[in-house]
């Protein structure tokens, strides 16, 4: 399974640093800050333009534009 143990992806913004979210867009609050350069696992679940991701010990959403491999 190629999400079974997650993709590790790394966060590459401009402006440091991104915001993970209780959801899918930038109308819900901001749990934790990423700084760039910031390791995150994705299991392959996403929604519009939003990853669900976990980072450190926490779960949530960013914008699938500001992370890479």
């Amino acid at each position: 399974c190629k999400f079974c143990k997650g993709i590790t992806l790394t966060v590459k913004t401009v402006n440091d640093p991104l915001m993970l979210r209780e959801g899918p867009s930038t109308d819900y609050r901001v749990i934790k800050e990423m700084p760039k350069g910031s390791k995150v696992t994705w299991y392959g679940y996403y929604t519009n333009e939003w990853y669900f991701i976990k980072y450190g010990d926490v779960f949530g959403f960013a914008h699938k534009d500001y992370l890479g491999k």
